[in-house]
């Protein structure tokens, strides 16, 4: 008897989000342009500049479906000699307000569970051990990502920034209702006593500059570290045995400025 086979859904992160610069040489009549998801998941066309002869950048603009392919639009005779995109992104992610399902689909579900029935976007649980909801690529090098945390009986719940896989990045997480710490994979690099409650809700920053990371909570800086060993990498929110809930994660590259006295400060571009 012949049987049908699964059909499997396609598990990815897109490669380039606004606010980065896609960068492209090439001669003749012709545009970039982007593809990106509407609210009924079908593609739809976001046009770009024109290519110019020597050269020409455009950053990404504000958008709030993912990104599925970048190309050319021809009107005639055109040569591409070459095209890419580089830098930070520059993007708040939540769910669209016109609706869809494909911006799920821009985050890697290293969870048990990640249901769409949920009120809140981001509603991820965890039975055994670390769950991560992942997104971003390995370029991403010095930026910073918010994202409001709402444990639901959870041992701990938090955020990671560079993360190179499930026990590769630097996390943020409240952890034991009493515990703010920051992690470089399983290693503890600093941690501070924070007394919080389940279904309470605070805002936690991972501020990633070189080879400093600086934790918030709530605004306020609550751990910072010195550690090369992760470099870049992607976002993830985190949860360890237990359900965590989140609204929005927002990401910015992070600018240095040198101050007065030769110390290197932080800001959000």
């Amino acid at each position: 008897e012949a049987r049908e086979m699964p059909i499997y859904g396609l598990v990815a992160s897109p490669t380039v989000f606004p606010g980065q610069t896609i960068r492209a040489v090439g001669t003749g009549a012709a545009r970039l342009v982007l593809q990106v998801y509407d609210g009924d998941d079908v593609p739809r066309l976001v046009e770009g500049p024109a290519l110019e002869p020597d050269g020409t950048a455009w950053t990404v603009p504000a958008l709030d479906q993912p990104i599925v392919a970048v190309g050319l639009r021809v009107a005639g005779h055109a040569e591409l000699d070459s095209l890419t995109w580089d830098g930070e992104p520059d993007v708040v992610l939540t769910r669209p307000a016109e609706g869809g399902t494909m911006w799920r689909r821009a985050w890697v579900p290293a969870v048990d569970r990640f249901d769409a029935r949920w009120p809140e976007p981001y509603r991820i649980t965890q039975n055994r051990g670390l769950g991560q909801l992942v997104t971003g690529t390995l370029e991403w090098r010095d930026y910073s990502v918010r994202a409001d945390v709402t444990p639901h009986l959870a041992l701990a719940a938090g955020l990671a920034a560079r993360v190179q896989g499930l026990r590769r990045a630097y996390r943020l997480e409240l952890r034991g209702r009493d515990t703010v710490r920051l992690l470089r994979g399983t290693d503890v690099l600093a941690e501070a006593p924070f007394a919080w409650e389940y279904g309470e809700t605070h805002e936690l920053r991972l501020d990633l500059l070189g080879e400093q990371i600086t934790g918030y909570v709530d605004g306020r800086r609550m751990v910072q570290a010195f550690d090369a060993t992760y470099p870049s990498g992607g976002v993830a929110l985190t949860v360890e045995e237990g359900s965590a809930a989140t609204q929005q994660v927002q990401i910015t590259p992070m600018s240095t400025t040198i101050g007065e006295a030769g110390h290197i400060t932080k800001e959000s571009a």
